[in-house]
């Protein structure tokens, strides 16, 4: 910081005052994104494979990424108390996560502020203070930036897992 005003020729405090106007930017940016991910919020689930990063992660990418590999679809008209015996019949079923390696349990997002990580069996092993967010996969096809999940639609693909 100390170089940076006679670097740009301008006075220090003027140069201070950029720095606190950009951070107070900043965080009016983040506040929004919070804001706007509590708005969204559903509760949701999600398979753990014993790989974090997807193997073949291209192939993942335009076939749904996430929404389609990882996400367990849960009945929201249910009683969030039911919701670990709902992502077990997907889990039971489901021994290897496509692209992620074996299954080695799965997570549940209560609210933005709570998540439960579950074993195989069903056990909680781990609170998290945030809900679980898999890492997105994004495209660009002629400059423009799509989701995986978006792709696979335009492709026709289904990005949903079913319960039965």
């Amino acid at each position: 910081m100390k170089g940076l005003p006679s670097a740009l020729e301008l006075a220090p405090r003027r140069v201070a005052d950029a720095l606190r106007e950009t951070e107070k930017q900043l965080a009016e940016i983040k506040r929004r994104a919070d804001a706007e991910r509590r708005a969204s919020f559903h509760p949701s689930a999600y398979l753990l494979g014993t790989e974090t990063r997807p193997t073949q992660i291209t192939i993942y990418g335009i076939s749904g990424g996430p929404e389609r590999w990882l996400r367990i679809p849960l009945d929201l008209s249910q009683p969030a108390v039911t919701f670990v015996k709902q992502a077990l019949i997907v889990v039971r079923k489901t021994p290897v996560v496509r692209f992620h390696g074996p299954t080695i349990g799965f997570v549940v997002n209560y609210s933005p502020d709570r998540a439960v990580r579950f074993d195989l069996a069903g056990n909680p092993v781990a609170m998290l203070d945030r809900a679980y967010e898999p890492g997105q996969v994004t495209l660009r096809i002629a400059g423009k930036q799509l989701s995986a999940d978006a792709f696979a639609r335009i492709l026709g693909g289904g990005t949903s897992m079913t319960l039965s």
